[in-house]
């Protein structure tokens, strides 16, 4: 018998948005940056979980609503660096979820 494989989502977000502050917490459409995207997304049939990655929990806290399917990832100072690239992050979330 063959195991299914997990697919997952990982949607990075920092705080310190350093051309657009706060650039995923910007509205769209009533609703921030991030949440549009998570909306589509969530959609998928194919994806089983999805992670926000941030450094800042309060600002998700505001946003997220009951029944997201939503969770949460904290980013390390190192990973949450505007010069940090996206893979130190992805290196850090395997470590953390085998």
């Amino acid at each position: 018998m063959v195991k299914k494989e997990k697919i997952i989502c990982l949607i990075p977000i920092r705080s310190k948005s350093k051309r657009i502050k706060n650039k995923n917490l910007i509205k769209i459409k009533d609703q921030p940056l991030f949440k549009y995207v998570y909306n589509k997304i969530s959609k998928s049939k194919k994806i089983d979980r999805f992670y926000i990655a941030t450094d800042k929990v309060r600002n998700l806290k505001k946003i997220l609503t009951e029944g997201d399917k939503l969770k949460y990832f904290p980013r390390s100072k190192k990973s949450s660096t505007d010069k940090a690239p996206t893979e130190r992050l992805i290196e850090e979330f395997f470590f953390y979820h085998k």
